[in-house]
């Protein structure tokens, strides 16, 4: 062999060996070695984010607290309103209006309002109001808006109140705590509610009302009975839902005509839903201005007394409420509702007398040789 030969073979076997990889034992060495590195990393990076994350909260309260709006603080009875200073007069005039004439008569004591802010703005242009711990109630208005200031407030205290009686069956039976806003809409809905008991309640038998709303239907009586002729079951029957296992039965009921099936499934409802008043005719807003009717009659001390007892039935709350008997209470309801009655339309007499007009004009110039002919 040549000494040319003899160094390109020892170039190559050199070559070959640089390029080769590791024996097996170093390879493992050297993950071994880099998976215990990131175990040594994991903790340091961890912390790193820890520290990111403190920064970053430090940093939106600076910002929160460099931007807070300067407010004013003021009481209007149990109400605590927070408030820029240019609106705290508005404030303070606005809520006690409604306050002395909406609550004022019959709100004593309420936990949940000696707990709850409110905030106040009402300006062209909303400024961040920042309340610490509980959330407040919000009243913050643009003034281009047409929405009035005083419906807002009323219905943000209702909504305090409201978590006074949460987990009583006062409040799952009348749904909320509101004033009855719109009262003709509660003259209609008892007119046009397709119920025996709705008729009898709006030719003047108080006791069909307290009964339409799901209170009291007596212990030996059947609610449907009571609620609905045989025709009204039958149609409400074939109106609601029914699952499949159901279904053998409201094709009884509707289509051959079988009351007892109708009754099979409505008292099955009833019994699913597990409150009796949910089929019953009169719906939430009725039984919601009731509540609010009893509050009234009952005036001082009467939230005291609806939310006394968690436990009582609705029929229970409202009367210890009012301090009135069942009578009494459902006559003050149906003469509100009564003398909210909208007003019924005079006719068509003034567009039928228009109409006979200009009959009478276009005839008399198609009478005429004239141009109008």
């Amino acid at each position: 062999m040549s000494r040319a030969d003899l160094c390109r073979a020892l170039s190559t076997g050199a070559l070959a060996l640089l390029c080769s990889p590791p024996p097996m034992h170093a390879q493992q060495t050297t993950e071994a070695t880099l998976l215990g590195r990131i175990d040594s990393l994991r903790p340091l990076l961890e912390a790193a984010e820890v520290e990111a994350d403190l920064a970053r909260a430090r940093r939106a309260e600076a910002e929160r607290r460099a931007n807070v709006t300067v407010t004013d603080t003021l009481s209007v009875g149990p109400l605590t309103i927070v408030t820029v200073p240019e609106n705290r007069d508005a404030a303070a005039r606005l809520f006690r209006r409604v306050w002395e004439n909406d609550f004022a008569s019959f709100v004593g004591t309420s936990p949940s309002l000696s707990d709850q802010w409110f905030t106040f703005q009402w300006a062209m242009e909303l400024r961040p109001i920042l309340v610490e711990g509980r959330a407040p109630q919000r009243v913050e208005l643009v003034r281009w808006r047409p929405t009035r200031p005083t419906e807002v407030i009323r219905q943000s205290i209702i909504n305090a109140l409201a978590d006074d009686l949460t987990g009583t069956q006062i409040l799952a039976w009348a749904n909320a705590v509101r004033t009855p806003v719109r009262p003709e809409e509660l003259y209609r809905q008892l007119a046009l509610s397709p119920s025996r008991a709705s008729r009898a309640c709006l030719a003047g038998n108080a006791r069909s009302c307290w009964v339409g709303m799901g209170l009291d239907p007596g212990a030996d009586s059947n609610p449907l009975d009571d609620w609905y002729s045989p025709e009204e079951r039958r149609a409400l029957a074939g109106r609601l839902y029914w699952s499949r296992t159901l279904q053998s039965l409201r094709d009884d009921c509707t289509e051959t005509g079988t009351l007892r099936s109708c009754d099979v499934l409505l008292a099955d409802r009833l019994t699913t839903l597990g409150n009796p008043s949910e089929l019953a005719p009169l719906r939430p807003p009725a039984r919601a201005a009731l509540l609010w009717i009893a509050l009234q009659k009952g005036g001082a001390g009467a939230w005291d007394r609806l939310r006394g007892d968690p436990q009582a039935t609705p029929a229970q709350a409202l009367l210890s409420a009012s301090g009135l008997t069942a009578e009494e209470l459902s006559s003050a309801w149906l003469e509100h509702v009564q003398a909210n009655r909208p007003a019924s339309k005079a006719g068509t007499g003034l567009s039928l007398m228009m109409a006979l007009f200009w009959f009478a004009g276009f005839g008399t110039l198609a009478l005429r040789s004239t141009r109008w002919r």
